[in-house]
């Protein structure tokens, strides 16, 4: 028996935090297109199926949220926000400490962005040096977030990214 939860429209792609037993989805279409449902791993997954019946919290993003990635040792969910493809994107930084299944408080804030090529999909976390790469589908360009100076834990993202254009 397998368990189902209901979330947002047009739910592609999830991120877990081990730490928190935490499911991250962001919702990409529909309402709430700037939207990250957060689910309780603990009490929703395959033997428990007591905390399926809802979301533990919806979380804000900025527009059309896509790709997600979790860095459990940063305390963060990274977000690549594709706003329309037509302009800059950004990427939101969610602290998985105040934010996850259990602990929902600090859900309902407005996160930190950083800024990134035109219209990020997708990104990928390097756990060993907690580099987050996002690719920019409109842009042409994938740009490069260094995690060890923009995470939850150092929210201000100074000079902490760069891009670099792909074909």
């Amino acid at each position: 028996k397998f368990a189902v939860i209901k979330v947002g429209t047009g739910t592609f792609n999830l991120a877990i935090s081990v730490k928190t037993d935490t499911v991250y989805a962001t919702n990409t279409f529909g309402q709430g297109t700037d939207t990250v449902d957060v689910i309780n791993g603990a009490t929703c997954n395959r033997t428990d199926h007591s905390g399926c019946g809802h979301i533990a919290a919806i979380a804000k993003v900025g527009l059309f949220p896509q790709g997600i990635a979790v860095n459990d040792r940063r305390h963060t969910v990274y977000v690549a926000n594709n706003g329309n493809s037509d302009v800059a994107g950004t990427v939101s930084i969610i602290n998985v400490a105040t934010c996850n299944g259990t602990r929902t408080a600090g859900c309902h804030r407005r996160f930190p962005t950083v800024a990134t090529g035109r219209g990020p999909l997708e990104l990928a976390l390097d756990a060993r040096t907690g580099n987050v790469y996002l690719a920019n589908f409109a842009g042409s360009s994938v740009t490069i977030i260094k995690g060890s100076r923009c995470s939850a834990i150092v929210p201000r993202c100074r000079h902490a990214t760069r891009s670099a254009p792909v074909g």
